[in-house]
């Protein structure tokens, strides 16, 4: 399976070139999947299984009135207790579309509509500021509203009645990310968590409840839940960590990531027939089963661009990424939490929609393989997965402890093997990313960049691991110098586009400030998540 090198924060949209840049044909909207369509996809998902190593691997599919399942290995590990469609597993990130979805939804039954001031609904919402009182249930959805950025945490779950109100008034004294609402784009799932505290506050109706009786219960979404006993008592994906970056071996967690404080901004638990339902609704514009859900005109505004930013193609949505490409708006959602690693894409004008979800973090990007899965559907093609050969270049590692045979088993597979690894550039670059950032080993890490820029002297790849590399020894000459062939090169992939955007804020901040972050890594710039906004 091909890696995302030096793997992006979560939040940032995963655009579907590919897709995009074929021609429409038919709509899907028309599109029966046939048996064969169906057996091509399971092909797919288990060669996509088999390629990377995770614990296990479910995919659901909406196209038109149709619907595909397809689950692959393992919900735990350590039980062999296999992963199937009605397993539960964590929504993460995802649950942040839910949430705005069910501001929609408090919208459509109690006419709270979203441009209604937080404050006018939670008294105790206030910031450090004289402009908190403008902020709105959109600015919130949007995240234009500077709410400060905090991550989320479930280590010491609090399971209190108060416990979103807790959220809300924990940052009560702090200051906002910017003054004016709506003038940036700042993310943060609190903003999602405040919002669900709006939705159960003006509703007058705990917000497990809500959503039950609301969406849940209606949709017959009987497998969905909010709610930590309803987790504790059914088949769930467990979370996995990987403990070894060289042989990807992984232990089953302990935890699980479940807080009433963020149930906003992480605690949609639903299984792949479940989501689908929802996705289904969605994607045919309110209706269930012949049946009027929500009215059209909530999901025309669910399914639209509120908001544009300043990278060229893309808006902000009700929770959310949008990627403008060939006129086709592509809707996307991703994100990396407590262990489950989770994307869903939705393309209203094809009518078609996928989640993915691994139970694992790791290299394996939901997202990318979410747009190589709609666009082998569309175009009846079969995208050809190996095995990274950083994978079983680390194994070796790891058995023998010698770097000299493990680049000797790259060596000898690109010479005799060389159609069953993915031996590309990026892949030598994850092993090299893996020793640098995972395991600290610089020195081996070093070995894997020269061969990198030895074996691919025409790759933008080998110039960006040495500018990462100079970057950790804050020398800024040699680091532009680096990263500007690296430009030179590029092929303009979205992970080398990522790369680059991220060495250059890196840079940005050394040569400024000389800021750097904990044990030498690059900090994080404020401009991966700071965007100025232009509202339609």
């Amino acid at each position: 399976m091909r890696p995302l090198t030096f793997k992006p924060t979560a939040y940032i949209l995963l655009p579907l070139f590919l897709l995009l840049a074929c021609k429409t044909g038919t709509s899907p909207k028309n599109t029966i999947l046939t048996d064969h369509d169906r057996a091509m996809l399971d092909s797919i998902v288990m060669a996509a299984y088999s390629a990377a190593p995770m614990p296990g691997l479910a995919v659901g599919l909406v196209c038109g009135d149709q619907v595909y399942t397809k689950s692959a290995g393992y919900a735990d590990m350590g039980t062999k207790q296999p992963l199937t469609d009605t397993t539960m597993f964590c929504a993460g990130n995802i649950s942040e579309v839910f949430t705005s979805f069910m501001a929609l939804v408090l919208a459509d039954k109690y006419n709270i509509k979203p441009d209604e001031k937080v404050s006018g609904i939670l008294p105790y919402f206030t910031l450090n500021s004289n402009t908190y009182n403008n902020i709105s249930i959109r600015h919130l959805l949007t995240q234009t509203s500077g709410v400060p950025r905090h991550s989320v945490f479930w280590d010491l779950p609090n399971t209190s009645d108060s416990a979103l109100q807790n959220t809300t008034m924990s940052i009560r004294l702090q200051e906002p990310e910017f003054p004016e609402p709506g003038t940036k784009v700042v993310r943060s799932p609190y903003n999602f968590d405040i919002a669900a505290d709006v939705i159960s506050k003006a509703s007058n109706m705990v917000f497990e409840d809500f959503v039950s009786g609301h969406v849940f219960a209606p949709l017959g979404m009987r497998q969905s839940t909010y709610r930590i006993a309803d987790i504790l008592s059914r088949p769930i994906a467990k979370p996995h960590n990987t403990d070894n970056w060289l042989s990807y071996t992984f232990t089953c967690r302990s935890d699980y990531p479940h807080n009433r404080e963020h149930l906003g901004s992480i605690g949609w638990n639903t299984t792949l027939a479940d989501a689908t339902i929802w996705m289904e609704m969605v994607l045919n514009n309110g209706r269930h089963e012949n049946t009027r859900f929500i009215g059209q005109k909530y999901i025309r505004e669910f399914l639209k661009p509120q908001l544009a930013t300043d990278q060229q193609g893309s808006y902000m949505g009700l929770g959310w990424e949008i990627q403008k490409k060939n006129k086709v708006m592509v809707f996307s959602k991703a994100g990396d939490v407590g262990g489950f690693n989770n994307a869903i894409v939705l393309i209203p004008a094809y009518n078609m929609g996928v989640i993915v979800m691994s139970n694992a973090s790791g290299d394996f990007n939901p997202g990318i393989f979410a747009q190589e899965l709609l666009f082998s559907l569309k175009n009846k093609t079969f995208p050809k997965y190996k095995p990274s050969i950083h994978i079983e270049m680390g194994r070796v590692l790891d058995s023998t402890g010698s770097m000299e045979k493990s680049i000797n088993f790259y060596k000898q597979a690109k010479e005799f093997h060389y159609n069953k690894y993915d031996i590309s550039a990026e892949s030598l670059s994850q092993l090299g990313a893996n020793l640098f950032y995972r395991l600290g080993r610089i020195d081996d890490a070093l070995q894997i960049f020269g061969l990198c820029k030895k074996e691919f002297p025409e790759s933008a790849y080998g110039y960006l691991n040495y500018a990462e590399y100079y970057l950790y020894l804050k020398d800024a000459p040699l680091a532009e110098n680096e990263l500007a062939r690296a430009i030179e090169l590029t092929d303009s992939s979205y992970a080398q586009l990522v790369h680059i955007k991220t060495i250059e804020n890196a840079l940005g901040l050394l040569k400024e400030k000389d800021s750097y972050g904990p044990g030498g890594k690059p900090a994080e710039s404020k401009c991966d998540t700071c965007e100025d906004r232009t509202y339609f």
